[in-house]
């Protein structure tokens, strides 16, 4: 049975909080969108999911709250009888076009400033339901915005141009001291072209200026992956740590160099993702970075080490997680202390993201949580050199520009191939 539920943004300014609306008909048909509705958040009751209006004195503030809600009784009728009649409901972004369509400000006698860029990323994370460091990055965005307009100008999503985005680009390199690399730059674009995109679906926007014969994203420059070999891996495992707090945190990075997982997807992990099978226990997960564009259960094996690591930490966890985790940034630290204990600090080469030169570092200088997904990655298709089976272990989607990074040619490799050579291609 289709109806519509509201709910009130965590976000709000000066005690005002927009409403969002909710349409389900069925599981293929449930979307969400934004009314541009601001209500006082303290007159809100989430459980009722409307506005308390019967109080014992009518005040200006319960009066518009009162005439607000009827706005929303009314939205709701609309897009009730809109689904009704209208064809194309079950299509992407319909139930932001009729909320659009219906709350205009003339129809509702509601003044509405123009719709900033900063604006637009924050309701682009309600409307995507962004958590993690997806959202962060997102809620950066936005700071962003907030900063250009204290030192330049405001910049409004009706009017954008190529320019402001020219000249956004232009703040993020040098806005602070030391400068952003290329790579941080693009990223950051590229998340508000998503933005643009989005709001071109909505009509705030008539054509996106990162389209065709409009602003040209950079593209990202990479250097060679570093990664660790199993003979690491396994010298980390066995390496002696200074504290308790040191050995839980290599446990878990050595865990993650055998599952392959993003740290924010181990991080979630409870013991109903271990699965027991016939020929021993399982990883089984949905990716949360992908999840909405290629939702499918990555299913990892575990290795005797991992299933080692497992049973240490068993039950022990008062959050019912599978390991001891910390802050992610927290473990990007450990990670680089646990190598250097661990005697991993071979040097390799790097590239300057500022300036695009090839330097010389300590591999634990530099390491972090991902080091472990890529050493998976990298040893399992050195192991194979199946790249589809490294992509069911990695849960990358085919064709995937991280994982022709990942996948790289070691140096062993290549000297075995040149002492073939020298043999004559003899074995």
């Amino acid at each position: 049975m289709a109806n519509v539920q509201y709910r009130l943004s965590t976000r709000g300014v000066n005690g005002q909080a927009e409403v969002l609306i909710r349409f389900y008909a069925s599981r293929t048909l449930d979307q969400r969108a934004h009314t541009r509705v601001y209500v006082p958040a303290h007159l809100w009751n989430e459980k009722k999911q409307r506005l308390n209006t019967s109080t014992r004195y009518v005040t200006p503030e319960t009066a518009t709250a009162a005439e607000l809600q009827a706005k929303l009784d009314t939205l709701e009728q609309v897009v009730l009888s809109r689904y009704i009649h209208d064809q194309y409901a079950t299509y992407k972004g319909w139930l932001q076009r009729v909320v659009d369509e219906a709350m205009i400000p003339q129809a509702l006698g509601i003044t509405s400033e123009p719709l900033t860029a900063a604006q637009a990323c924050l309701d682009y994370i309600e409307y995507k339901q962004l958590a993690g460091t997806t959202r962060a990055h997102y809620e950066f965005l936005a700071k962003t915005f907030n900063h250009f307009a204290e030192r330049y100008r405001t910049i409004y999503m009706n009017t954008l141009s190529v320019q402001d985005i020219e000249d956004l680009q232009r703040f993020l390199y040098t806005e602070r001291a030391e400068g952003r690399s290329r790579n941080t730059v693009v990223s950051r674009l590229r998340k508000f072209r998503a933005v643009c995109y989005w709001e071109v679906r909505k009509g705030v926007l008539d054509k996106c200026p990162f389209g065709d014969n409009g602003f040209k994203l950079e593209q990202e420059v990479y250097g060679t992956p570093t990664t660790l070999s199993m003979d690491e891996i396994e010298q980390v495992y066995r390496a002696s740590m200074p504290t308790q707090r040191m050995a839980e945190q290599r446990d878990i990075f050595v865990f993650q160099c055998y599952v392959g997982q993003r740290i924010s997807d181990l991080q979630r992990m409870t013991d109903a993702n271990i699965i027991e099978q016939a020929d021993g226990k399982t990883l089984q997960y949905i990716q949360h970075k992908t999840n909405k564009t290629n939702p499918h259960i990555t299913s990892v094996p575990l290795s005797d080490t991992a299933v080692e690591i497992l049973d240490r930490y068993n039950g022990k966890q008062p959050d019912g997680r599978i390991l001891p985790f910390i802050a992610e940034q927290n473990y990007n630290y450990a990670i680089k202390d646990i190598l250097r204990e661990a005697g991993i600090t071979r040097q390799v080469s790097v590239l300057n993201t500022h300036t695009f030169e090839e330097e010389s570092k300590p591999i634990c200088d530099i390491a972090s949580s991902h080091l472990a997904r890529r050493s998976f990655i990298s040893n399992v298709y050195e192991i194979t050199q199946e790249e589809r089976l490294t992509i069911s272990l990695s849960g990358h989607a085919e064709g995937s520009r991280a994982l022709d990074r990942y996948i790289h040619i070691k140096q062993s490799t290549k000297r075995a191939v040149i002492d073939k050579l020298n043999r004559g291609g003899r074995q």
